[in-house]
This record gives structure tokens, C-alpha cells and sequence, in this order.
């Protein structure tokens, strides 16, 4: 919800929201609100890092690293964690556990309830996905010290980081299969085969390698894995658990991890397939929004029709939860803006905005707000190419436009800037 909401930060609390997770795990501050498992997905650093990018708020980076080491807590809370250990102001015992290969976890605290990985024996598996989460937040911590210009604890989770990335491409890595997997407890060297988009967690913590990267990218490429025309099923459609009415995880789309996949192929570069699924998988939310009664957004959403999928109670054929923007509107809004739109970077620190334009249609953002900055930009393509700025700050706009990438100087007020290949590539300022 932080990752959608932060496009919104001034109307919408995130980071009071973060911060309540932060001093009931790591202050045991008392609260009217309790903690469902306190061992869910590690993302803080990731969505710190992204809610960074759009408010530029310096202070709060040294709060997180310095002041209260939230972040550092968090990580030592995950590689600390020791199963069915209790956590002061949460619901749910730990399920985490540490050993030398890997991470010990469960499908319901993973959020991936009834995943068949582990063919439901979830404790004989190391879950490749929490090492890939601890590697992206170590990284991202380190990223975050270096922007604070404290080097020493910079290079400490740079070291972290590394380490987990030589473990995942050690002994989660197929090379023939092109994907991560799960391994087994009892023989780390025997992988648990079941394809998920959970092997994209790695590539997303920046752990592949370019040729790896290009063999996860050609999943989605194919119809009878995680492409065709409803992309990202939660489990390969080769699977012999694989259900067509999704049953929870056997099949059903999810949009957290359509967007961590999505996000992770654009970090290596697969713009167009990235692109390509994000319009796919919104074309079916639309689709199911106009053909399916109620007119909703759904928990997950059916992997081979345009209407929601089905719980994970197989013999009741139940529909997942409506009225679930929770993270289902990852969809209509980050992958809306970023992926369809083209608005891929963001960042206040730096006051650029990085605009990928490769539809030929017009389009664009009123009201974009990013640090102090308020600007609204549109793209036309009739009688020629060409983009409208407003702004009531100055800003770098970096253009991807036919292969090319143009950079543009916005000042306060008006402006259009033109792309027409026979033109210069000047801009005409109006007060």
C-alpha cells in the first residue's frame, strides 16, 4: 500500500503507517493496533528507499539509519528470528528460522498462502525469497547510508548483500531452467522445482547476472509459463498444481508480485516486456471491472479469464475478496504511471524525472507531485510530436523517446518542448 500511496503522501499517512510497524517490533511500544505476523515479507528498506524518491525527505533517511536504526533492527530481527518465537505486540509467532543455507519459513506469513513450493512440506525448504528480500535490503540500507555519506555502514551491508548474492547463485540458481528455486533442508544441493514469480525476488535485489536475467525474462514470453494473455499466474502454468479459476496461489494473479516482476525485468532493461505484461494485466482488471458483477477490484484476479479468482477452497469454487485496493490498486496506479505511462524515475533528491515515451497516443500526468515540485506533463503526437510542461519548480526532464534520450531543462511556468526528428530540440518558454 506504501508503494501506491506515496504518489499521494501529502493526502495519505505512509510514513505514520510505517512508522507504527517500526516502534511495535523495535521499540515494544504499546499500541491500540497489533502487528497480524510480524515475520511478513521484509520490504521496508525497498519501500523507504521508493517513498524517498518522491518526498526527497533527508530527514527521514537519518532518523531510519541513524537516529533509530530501524532499518538495521529489522534486518537483525529477520536473520535473529528463531521459529515459533513470541513477538511482543503481534498475533502470530515467528515461522522464520535461519540456517547456514537459507531461511526456514511458512506460506501464509510468506503471503503465499497455499503455494505449492515445498509441495506443501513448507518446513523442508529454505525459501529462496527471503534471502533475495535480505539481499534487497541490504542493499538499499547501503544505499541509504551512502546517501547520509556514512561509508563504513555503507560498505557493512554492501558486504551482506553480496554474501546473500553468492549463496542464491550458489545453490537456488538453475542454469538450465533459467530460474531460482527453492532447495532442500536435508540436501541444499537438490532444488525444489516448482516456478513461481517468486524467482524474480533475486533479480530484483540486483543478484543476476545479465545472461541470467535473460533467461528469467523469456518466462514471460511464453504462453505456458508466466506470459500469454493473462501474465504473472502465481504458479507456472506447466504445474501440475496450476488451477485455470486460480485457486488462491495455484494459479491466481496477484498484484504485488506482478509488480516486483515487473519492476524487477525493467532494473535489467526488458522495457518492452515489462511493458507489454503491465498493459496485459490491466487489460484484464478493466475487463473484469466491466464484465464482472460486482464492478470491483479484486483480491487476485482468474489466470485464463477476465473475472476474479477463486479462494483456495477448491470444492466451494469461492471468489477472493472485492473491494480490494489493499494491493490490488498497485495496478491502476504504480503500474498505470510507471509501466503504460512511462513515468519510470522519480526522484526529488536528484529533481529529475525520467518519462520513457513509447505510446503514440496523448498522455501524461496533471499534478505530479515530487519534493516541492508540482508539474503536470502531457505528450502530443498530432500535427507533430511534441511535450507541455508545467511547473512550479525547475527540474531535469530525461526523455526516452526513439532510442534516444534527450535532456530537458524545465524552468517555472509554462513550456513546450519539441521531438520532431526534423526539428532542434529546443524549448519555447511562455511566462
Amino acid at each position: 500500500m506504501s508503494m501506491f500511496a506515496r504518489y499521494a503522501s501529502q493526502q495519505f499517512p505512509v510514513e505514520g503507517t510505517l512508522d507504527n510497524c517500526y516502534q511495535i517490533l523495535h521499540e515494544q511500544q504499546p499500541s491500540a493496533i497489533n502487528i497480524q505476523h510480524p515475520d511478513n515479507p521484509p520490504l521496508f528498506a525497498w519501500v523507504e528507499w521508493q517513498l524517498y524518491q518522491i518526498t526527497g525527505n533527508k530527514e527521514r533517511l537519518h532518523k531510519l539509519i541513524l537516529d533509530k536504526a530501524w532499518l538495521q533492527k529489522h534486518y537483525r530481527f529477520i536473520e535473529n528470528s528463531r521459529r515459533w518465537s513470541v513477538v511482543r505486540g503481534a498475533n502470530v509467532r515467528m515461522s522464520i528460522h535461519k540456517e547456514n543455507y537459507g531461511y526456514l519459513w511458512h506460506g501464509t506469513p510468506s503471503g503465499m498462502d497455499n503455494t505449492p513450493r515445498g509441495r506443501n512440506r513448507y518446513h523442508d525448504i529454505y525459501w529462496l525469497d527471503l534471502l533475495a528480500m535480505q539481499v534487497l535490503s541490504a542493499q538499499y540500507i547501503s544505499r541509504m547510508a551512502k546517501e547520509l555519506s556514512e561509508d563504513q555502514l555503507a560498505a557493512e551491508y554492501k558486504i551482506l548483500a553480496e554474501e546473500g548474492t553468492e549463496l542464491l547463485n550458489r545453490y537456488y540458481w538453475d542454469d538450465e531452467d533459467g530460474l531460482y528455486y527453492d532447495i532442500s533442508r536435508k540436501n541444499p544441493r537438490q532444488q525444489c522445482k516448482v516456478k513461481t514469480p517468486a524467482s524474480f525476488w533475486p533479480m530484483l535485489a540486483g543478484a543476476c547476472r545479465s545472461d541470467q536475467a535473460l533467461k528469467m525474462a523469456s518466462h514471460l514470453e511464453s504462453d505456458g509459463i508466466f506470459g500469454g494473455r493473462f501474465p504473472w499466474p502465481s504458479v507456472s502454468r506447466d504445474d501440475p498444481d496450476y488451477h485455470a479459476s486460480g485457486h488462491y496461489w495455484k494459479g491466481g494473479i496477484w498484484l504485488p508480485l506482478a509488480y516486483m516482476g515487473t519492476q524487477a525485468l525493467k532494473q535489467y532493461g526488458f522495457h518492452d516486456i515489462a511493458d507489454t505484461t503491465a498493459e496485459r494485466l490491466l487489460n484484464n482488471m478493466y475487463q473484469t471491472w466491466q464484465q464482472f458483477e460486482p464492478h470491483s477490484i479484486w483480491e487476485a484476479y482468474a489466470p485464463e479469464a477476465h473475472r476474479p479468482a477463486t479462494t483456495e477452497h477448491p470444492r466451494k469454487e469461492q471468489l477472493v475478496r472485492p473491494d480490494f485496493c489493499g494491493w490490488s490498486a498497485l495496478g491502476p496506479i504504480n503500474m498505470l504511471i510507471e509501466s503504460v505511462l512511462g513515468f519510470e524515475n522519480i526522484s526529488a533528491p536528484e529533481r529529475t524525472i525520467h518519462w520513457r515515451i513509447y505510446q503514440q497516443c496523448r498522455h501524461g500526468l496533471n499534478n505530479l507531485s515530487f519534493g516541492d515540485t508540482v508539474t503536470s506533463l502531457l505528450y502530443t503526437h498530432k500535427p507533430a510530436p511534441e511535450i507541455s510542461v508545467t511547473s512550479n519548480k525547475p527540474y531535469t526532464l530525461k526523455v526516452f523517446y526513439r532510442g534516444e534520450q534527450r535532456d530537458f531543462k524545465i524552468t517555472r511556468g509554462f513550456q513546450h518542448i519539441r521531438l520532431s526528428e526534423n526539428e532542434s530540440n529546443r524549448v519555447n518558454r511562455l511566462p
